[in-house]
């Protein structure tokens, strides 16, 4: 388990033997962390993405022109993946280093405004700014492979929240709508939730789980939207829990 604090520490705890770890690398509030295996990485308002390790190792990684300051502002989200770790930020790029070298291997660049949320998986990375762009990009090219948008091809209001699960994308925006598309590398997305009203106020926080019961038989494709559900935080202080198939609210 990890935390972030406005001063800049970062918490862990481990639940099997309830060991607290504090680093405090970042100088100002911590506004991402994501964890993979032992590695937790964080991205803050003093403009660093830090590894941490289970071992208290840290590292900053080098952002533009070899600097600690990854982002000219600050960064605002992090996503962690076994080969891959990006973020974004005030910039509107997306940066992307390689786990095994922590070189730089990619800046992403399409968003007009801040990045908010950022997914990497399977080579690939998904980025939502407040342009309103949710883009699917290429690591090895660098370029974006689709955009997802309304059915009429516009940009959604701006995005702040974003969660993937298999190849299902869901995103929550400043209205407190949220839109579920899935996709393939070979096709265009297909949306399924059109700007369902889930909360009435900004989603901030997106997490899904993808379910399997006795009642319940779970596709043949994981990540498809009928067997999920999602989790989604928002400004208006509520926290629901609804289905990525049918938008229902269970709670």
């Amino acid at each position: 388990l990890a935390a972030g604090t406005a001063c800049g520490s970062l918490f862990t705890w481990r639940r099997s033997q309830a060991v607290l770890k504090e680093w405090n690398e970042h100088t100002e509030r911590i506004s991402s962390i994501a964890a993979c295996g032992q590695v937790v990485v964080s991205g803050g308002f003093d403009r660093k993405v830090i590894i941490n390790s289970s071992d208290a190792k840290t590292i900053a990684l080098h952002g533009p022109h070899n600097s600690h300051f990854v982002d000219p502002k600050h960064i605002r989200c992090v996503a962690i993946c076994p080969s891959h770790i990006a973020a974004g930020g005030s910039s509107g790029i997306v940066y992307v280093w390689a786990r095994d070298t922590l070189e730089l291997v990619q800046e992403l660049k399409f968003h007009t405004k801040e990045v908010r949320a950022v997914q990497i998986a399977r080579g690939i990375v998904i980025s939502a700014a407040e342009d309103g762009a949710v883009v699917l990009w290429s690591i090895t090219s660098g370029e974006p492979l689709f955009h997802f948008t309304q059915p009429d091809g516009s940009p959604l209001p701006p995005v702040y929240a974003l969660a993937m699960q298999g190849f299902l994308v869901v995103a929550g925006d400043e209205t407190g709508r949220a839109w579920t598309w899935s996709w393939r590398t070979d096709s265009e997305p297909a949306a399924h939730l059109d700007g369902i009203q889930v909360h009435t106020r900004a989603i901030n926080a997106l997490a899904l789980q993808h379910i399997t019961s006795a009642d319940h038989v779970p596709s043949d494709q994981p990540g498809l939207c009928e067997d999920v559900w999602a989790v989604s935080a928002s400004s208006d202080n509520k926290v629901r829990v609804w289905s990525c198939a049918t938008g229902v609210v269970h709670r």
